[in-house]
């Protein structure tokens, strides 16, 4: 929902300035004209080019204030609730600046005007108590601030969990999944995130790859600044974890709609060891009296030996998955189990 209160307040006029400005682009130039502010004494009724320069300034103010207010009123997805209250006039008509958002949505909403001023609302005597002026305030000329006690303590809510690593962790550099080896492997692990999590509402889920995806993700890659003479490539790499996905049954598994406790990309806000931590989990759910919660990893071993990677992941990421099973344990009394699940080589890792 989007609510915009005082539609009908007129927008403050454009001040005079010393040197009046007003720039605009000619072609592949930009231009620029400046004049200087008019004379106390000059006539009014003569147009002077630092007059003009407001004019077109007021135009151009008008004109992104218009932008702004459509900006707005199109961001609601569900409800719009534009507010405003203006005058009634004596001979009934309503009384609205033109300079006001109100006065630029008039001319498309007339029969809305029409109707609230037919029905006015009434303001009772009495209901209303008068808006008295609080004043200043001083304080006396003998005042003393109070001792602040010694013995004060002071306690504060640490609001980031970035500091939960522990020291070794910082130690041993940046994660397995470090995208520094590929420079836009995290685009590939965002677009298949963002398919799996589409596949994971489905009521049924398919079996092959639909027409319509491969374009979807390849708008997705260039979306997250994947230049277009490379797409290819790493469109193929997001083919194949989803199909790769679809194909493995612990994958199937994974994504199959069961009851309203599934959790798709679910944002928790908690306190893990003493911290108020946000996070958003890719995959939980609960069957057979267990509560899962999967995290999806898009990486893969550069070298032979998954053996040595799987460990490195699972140690790598044990305290991400820790915080998501504290924070899941208070959603219900089921145990929580927490795993890896990785797109690229169809590997399910168990946290143990």
């Amino acid at each position: 929902a989007v609510i915009i209160p005082g539609l009908a307040r007129r927008v403050q006029n454009d001040t005079k300035e010393l040197l009046e400005l007003v720039e605009w682009q000619d072609r592949d130039e930009s231009q620029a004209l400046i004049a200087p502010i008019d004379a106390t004494d000059a006539n009014s009724n003569r147009p002077s080019v630092a007059s003009w320069i407001r004019r077109l300034r007021s135009r151009r103010i008008d004109r992104e204030r218009a932008r702004l207010l459509y900006v707005a009123m199109t961001r609601a997805k569900r409800h719009l609730a534009p507010i405003a209250c203006f005058p009634i006039k004596s001979d009934g008509e309503a009384s609205i600046s033109q300079r006001s958002p109100l006065g630029v949505l008039r001319p498309a909403i007339p029969h809305l005007i029409e109707v609230t001023v037919a029905n006015p609302i009434d303001v009772v005597a009495g209901l209303a108590s008068p808006v008295t002026a609080a004043g200043l305030r001083r304080w006396p000329a003998d005042f003393q601030a109070p001792v602040w006690p010694a013995d004060l303590a002071v306690s504060t809510l640490n609001l980031s969990s970035t500091e939960l690593t522990t020291e070794s962790q910082q130690q041993r550099g940046p994660a397995p999944d470090s995208p520094s080896r590929d420079a836009y492997a995290r685009a590939v692990g965002i677009v298949v995130h963002r398919e799996l999590e589409r596949l994971a509402q489905l009521p049924e889920l398919p079996t092959q790859i639909d027409a319509a995806s491969e374009s979807r993700w390849r708008q997705g890659l260039r979306l997250e600044g994947v230049p277009r003479d490379r797409c290819d490539a790493y469109l193929e790499r997001v083919h194949a974890a989803v199909q790769r996905t679809l194909s493995d049954p612990r994958g199937r598994w994974i994504l199959a709609r069961r009851d309203d406790r599934d959790g798709i990309e679910l944002a928790l806000t908690g306190k893990v060891a003493g911290r108020v931590v946000n996070v958003v989990i890719d995959r939980c759910f609960v069957e057979s009296g267990t509560r899962w919660v999967i995290d999806y990893k898009s990486m893969a071993p550069i070298d032979e030996d998954l053996t040595g990677f799987l460990a490195a992941q699972r140690e790598a990421h044990r305290a991400q998955l820790e915080r998501y099973a504290s924070l899941l344990a208070n959603l219900g009394p089921e145990p929580v189990r927490a795993a890896l699940y990785f797109t690229a080589i169809g590997q399910f890792l168990e946290l143990t």
